[in-house]
C-alpha cells in the first residue's frame, strides 16, 4: 500500500555542501549547526547516531596540529555582519588573513603533489607549524561585558522559572509580546534572561573554517544609505567581481575535492531581496559546472518591514530559483510572500516574533533539519536525487512544505492516540503550513514524511492485558512509527505515493533554541519530536499566483524604477511573471 522503491546511494556517508545567502538565512543557518552539533555522540549513552554526521562535517586540522570538525558550508553576508567572529572565523584567531589564505592552498597543493591526504585542507602540523611566518596579533571586537553575559547564558540554562517570560533579540529588533498578547521576550536585565543577538555568530557554537565566510564588501550590513535591497544588485556582483567570484568558486571545489561520494548542494536564500539575485546566479553557475549533481534550494521569505520591491525580487527570485534547483521550497513563517504582518500560524503551541530573527530562525531551522532527514539518516538508503525524484513531475519541482515542532501539543498523550483522535497528518493542531499562501496538505500527488524523535514510551499506549491484545488496533501491532504513519497514511490517503523516514534521536533545544517561548516548555525539555512533509500537491497553484497578484498590485513608479536596474528593451519581472503563471497552471488537478 506504500511504494518503497526510493532511487538510493551507497549505505554510507553521502556528503552535502551547503550554501547560505543573506542575513535571515544565517540565523537560520546558525540554530541549524548548533541541532546537528548537539547530537554529536561520545559515548555517553553507549548508542550510535543514527545520522551520517560526515554527511555535512569535515575533519580537518589547525596549524598548531588541533584536529576540528567544521561543517561543509559556504555562507555570504554583508560586511560587519560578522559581529565579533572575524572572517577567518576562531580556529586561526590572530593569524594575518591574506597570508593564512596563500598559505593554506601552498600546503593544500604541496600535498596533492605529493600525495598526501587533502581532507585537512592543510599539511601535516608539524610542517605547517615549521612553514608559518606570518605575523600573529590577537584581536579583540567584542566589549567584554557583553561577550560574558552571551557566554554565560549559551553555556548553561537558565533557572527553571526563568524560563517563561524572558525573551530574545533578533537580527530586525528587539522582544515585544506573543501572537496571544502575553508577555513573552522581553529581557529583563538579570543575568538568566537571554542577551539581544545582534550577529548570527553569536550564538552560533560550531567552528568554521576559513574559506567558509564570504563577505559582500561593496556593501554594509544595514546601511540605510547603501542597501542591498535589489535583486539586481547580488545579480551584479556575482556577476562583475571576477576576483570575488573566483574565491567563491575556489572555496566550493575545494569543498568538493574533499567528498569521496557527493550527493548534492543544498542552498538556504533568502528571495526578496539582494541574495535573492546572488544565489539565482550562483544556482546557475552550479547547474552548469556540477550538472551531474542535485540542487534542494530552499527560499526564505525574510520576516521584516514590507517594502516596495520585495514582491519584484522575490518573483524574480523565485522562477530563477525554480529554474536552476533540482527541488524548490519556498517557507514563510508569516504564510506570506511579503511577510507585512508579525504573525504565524505556530503562534499556538510556539509564542514567538517573526520580525526577531533569533527567534522565527529557530522554527525554519527545526523544519530544515526534520524534511533533510532522509539525506543524512543511516540505513535510508535515500539521496538527493532520489527525493527530488519522488517530489517532482516535468516542470513541478516546486514543493510545499507543513512541519511540527512536536506532534503533541500537550503532555501525555502517545503517537498512536494522536493518530486516532485527529485523522490525517494535515488535522494535527500542531501541523502548520510553511509554504506562503497554502494550506497543509491534505491529498498530494507525492509525498516525503520525515518523523523524528518518537521513542518507544511516546509511541503507543502500554498493553495491559491478553484481552487488549486480542481486540488490538491494527495500529497497536505496529513496533515503530514509521509501520503505524505506512498505515495510517495509506488508509487516509491511499491515492498518494508516499515515503516516511524516521529518526530516534529527537532534535536539541538545549540553549540557545528559544524553547522558553514554547507554550508548554516543559514538554520540549527534552528535545523535539517533530513531523515534516514535503508535498508535490496543488497547493502550489495558490501560492505562485499570489506572488504573481502581489506583483500586479505594485505600482507603475515603482515598476519603472525597478526596471531602470536592467538593460535597455529588458523586462525581466514581466517574463518571470509569465513563466510562474504557466507553472502554477500546470499544478492544476
Amino acid at each position: 500500500f506504500f511504494r518503497v522503491n526510493v532511487p538510493s546511494c551507497s549505505p554510507m556517508a553521502s556528503e552535502l555542501l551547503t550554501l547560505q545567502f543573506g542575513n535571515y538565512s544565517n540565523y537560520v543557518g546558525s540554530h541549524f549547526w548548533n541541532a546537528q552539533q548537539a547530537r554529536f555522540a561520545f559515548g555517553e549513552d553507549g548508542q550510535e547516531p543514527d545520522v551520517y554526521h560526515d554527511s555535512l562535517f569535515r575533519q580537518g586540522e589547525t596549524l598548531h596540529g588541533e584536529v576540528t570538525y567544521t561543517p561543509r558550508m559556504v555562507c555570504f553576508d554583508l560586511r560587519g555582519s560578522l559581529g565579533p567572529l572575524r572572517e577567518t572565523g576562531e580556529l586561526y584567531q590572530g593569524s594575518d588573513a591574506p597570508a593564512l589564505d596563500a598559505h593554506l592552498a601552498q600546503l593544500a597543493a604541496q600535498a596533492r603533489e605529493h600525495g598526501q591526504d587533502t581532507h585537512s585542507g592543510v599539511a601535516p602540523p608539524a610542517a605547517a607549524a615549521a612553514a608559518w611566518n606570518g605575523a600573529v596579533h590577537t584581536v579583540s571586537s567584542f566589549a567584554p561585558e557583553a561577550k560574558a553575559r552571551v557566554n554565560r547564558w549559551l553555556e548553561g540554562e537558565p533557572a527553571r522559572g526563568s524560563e517563561v517570560g524572558s525573551g530574545s533579540g533578533g537580527g530586525a529588533g528587539g522582544g515585544g509580546t506573543g501572537g496571544d498578547g502575553a508577555e513573552s521576550s522581553q529581557p529583563s536585565g538579570g543575568d538568566d534572561a537571554p542577551p539581544e543577538f545582534e550577529h548570527w555568530t553569536e550564538f552560533l557554537k560550531c567552528h568554521v573554517h576559513p574559506r567558509s565566510l564570504k563577505m559582500v564588501r561593496e556593501y554594509r550590513h544595514q546601511d540605510s544609505h547603501l542597501s542591498f535591497e535589489a535583486f539586481s544588485l547580488g545579480a551584479a556582483v556575482f556577476q562583475q567581481s571576477s576576483e570575488w567570484r573566483q574565491s567563491v568558486e575556489d572555496a566550493i571545489h575545494s569543498y568538493l575535492e574533499e567528498c569521496d561520494l557527493f550527493q548534492g548542494f543544498q542552498v538556504v536564500t533568502s528571495v526578496g531581496d539582494g541574495f535573492g539575485g546572488m544565489a539565482s546566479n550562483c544556482l546557475e553557475h552550479l547547474q552548469d559546472e556540477y550538472h551531474k549533481k542535485s540542487i534542494l534550494t530552499l527560499g526564505l521569505v525574510t520576516p521584516k518591514p514590507f517594502h516596495d520591491m520585495v514582491p519584484l525580487n522575490s518573483i524574480l527570485s523565485v522562477h530563477k530559483m525554480a529554474e536552476h534547483s533540482s527541488l524548490f521550497l519556498p517557507l514563510s513563517v508569516t504564510g506570506t510572500w511579503t511577510a507585512s504582518e508579525n504573525s504565524s500560524p505556530f503562534h499556538s503551541d510556539f509564542r514567538f516574533q517573526p520580525s526577531v530573527f533569533f527567534q522565527s530562525a529557530a522554527v525554519l531551522a527545526s523544519a530544515w533539519d526534520s524534511m533533510t532527514l532522509p539525506l543524512r539518516l543511516k540505513g535510508s538508503f535515500a539521496n538527493m536525487a532520489g527525493l527530488a525524484g519522488c517530489l517532482t513531475t516535468g516542470s513541478r519541482n516546486v514543493a510545499a512544505v507543513s512541519h511540527s515542532l512536536h506532534f503533541a501539543a500537550t503532555g501525555g498523550t502517545t503517537f498512536r492516540e494522536e493518530l486516532t483522535s485527529r485523522g490525517p497528518l494535515h488535522a494535527f493542531p500542531t501541523m502548520h503550513s510553511l509554504t506562503p499562501h497554502s494550506k497543509n496538505v491534505q491529498r498530494p500527488r507525492a509525498q516525503v514524511i520525515s518523523v523524528r524523535g518518537i521513542v518507544d514510551s511516546l509511541l503507543k499506549p502500554a498493553q495491559k492485558s491478553l484481552e487488549e491484545k486480542r481486540s488490538m488496533d491494527p495500529l497497536d501491532r505496529c513496533i515503530s512509527a514509521t509501520e503505524m504513519l505506512q498505515r495510517h497514511v495509506a488508509k487516509l490517503d491511499s491515492a498518494s505515493n508516499f515515503w516516511v523516514f524516521e529518526g530516534h534521536e529527537k532534535m536539541s533545544t538545549a540553549f540557545p533554541f528559544p524553547r522558553h517561548l514554547a507554550r508548554h516548555p516543559d514538554l520540549w525539555r527534552s528535545g523535539l519530536a517533530s513531523i515534516s512533509t514535503i508535498s508535490n500537491t496543488t497547493e502550489i497553484q495558490g501560492c505562485l499566483q499570489a506572488l504573481c497578484s502581489s506583483v500586479a498590485d505594485t505600482s507603475v513608479k515603482v515598476k519603472q524604477a525597478y526596471a531602470r536596474n536592467f538593460c535597455d528593451g529588458e523586462d525581466p519581472v514581466t517574463e518571470a511573471k509569465e513563466a510562474l503563471v504557466g507553472l502554477a497552471e500546470s499544478y492544476v488537478a
